[in-house]
């Protein structure tokens, strides 16, 4: 699962350069938040100074995320969740939940918010990560299972000692409502990039399609492009986010909560289109850790838009859902 640790960019959006024969004028702005860089393209015809406040204003909602969700902040929702095993919740904590279980039963259980104790145990919450050992392995298990949450509209109650890290949702979750802010300001069009995750809203000033990149796995640079319509998002989760390397073995930080051990898999990374206000951040991992073959099969039936990026002996090649265009 996506750590809420630092993440590199996944994603490139590439933006037409004719906006000074439009009225819009673009304004960009970021901030360091949930352990990685949130951009924000604005384009828009109030001042300077309006479209900053503007800015300002979306990434304060960032902000306020990350303080109630965290897994890190001791104060934080999830904080308490973890140390008492049973609290009480708000109807926004209530969706963010039940859409981690919906993914947990669309993969069989390979998404599973229950990772913490893997998470933690690898090292994936500290700048330094180490291989635990097999005894370490098997005791953070036990408590691993989606199954251990037991979910209600004011209520979550963890079982058998489980811990929940929402790091493979909530970045995603929190561009969506930023994007839904700025378009609630009138804001005609612009990009929320949360490193790995991306929304479009409204047009470009030239009319032309939102040509978004998806990152070389392994080296610098684009390895494929999509136009994208306003008002969808994309995400991408990839081995190369945060991983161990150690006696020459590569270890990713998207975890396999049935072996405890982070997935081995020749897939490099997924990513995933979802119109606007679904989240795409979650189904990409789920996607990552359900496998080119089941995972684009799911999507050819339901009409998702996937794209796989796979290493066979050194070679890289794609393989993609039907919808996929």
């Amino acid at each position: 699962m996506r750590s809420i640790l630092a993440v590199l960019y996944l994603i490139t959006a590439f933006l037409a350069t004719g906006c000074e024969s439009s009225k819009l004028k673009r304004y960009e702005f970021s901030e360091y938040l949930m352990h990685t860089t949130y951009k924000i393209t604005l384009y828009s015809t109030p001042s300077g100074q309006k479209a900053k406040s503007l800015a300002n204003q979306a990434f304060k909602i960032c902000r306020e995320l990350e303080n109630k969700y965290s897994t890190t902040l001791s104060n934080s929702l999830v904080a308490q969740l973890n140390r008492k095993g049973k609290i009480n919740i708000d109807s926004e904590t209530y969706s963010i939940l039940k859409k981690a279980q919906e993914l947990s039963e669309i993969s069989g259980g390979k998404f599973d918010i229950t990772v913490y104790p893997l998470m933690k145990i690898w090292g994936f919450y500290r700048s330094r990560q180490q291989i635990p050992s097999s005894n370490e392995i098997s005791a953070a298990l036990k408590s691993v299972s989606y199954q251990n949450i037991i979910l209600s509209s004011n209520s979550i109650q963890l079982l058998n000692g489980a811990k929940i890290d929402l790091g493979g949702i909530l970045k995603g979750y929190a561009v969506n409502k930023m994007i839904g802010f700025l378009k609630s300001k009138n804001v005609p069009a612009g990009i929320v990039d949360a490193g790995g995750n991306l929304g479009i809203f409204g047009s470009k000033p030239d009319q032309s399609k939102w040509n978004i990149g998806v990152r070389h796995p392994r080296k610098e640079g684009i390895y494929t492009s999509i136009e994208m319509s306003p008002d969808f998002s994309i995400a991408t989760s990839g081995d190369y986010e945060q991983f161990l390397i150690t006696n020459k073995a590569r270890y990713s930080h998207i975890m396999d909560p049935q072996t405890g051990y982070p997935l081995k898999s020749p897939v490099l990374s997924v990513s995933i289109i979802r119109p606007y206000p679904e989240n795409p951040d979650g189904y990409s991992c789920t996607f990552f850790l359900m496998g080119p073959e089941a995972g684009i099969a799911y999507a050819d039936k339901h009409g998702i838009p996937v794209y796989y990026i796979i290493e066979t002996n050194f070679t890289l090649y794609s393989a993609q859902s039907i919808w996929w265009k």
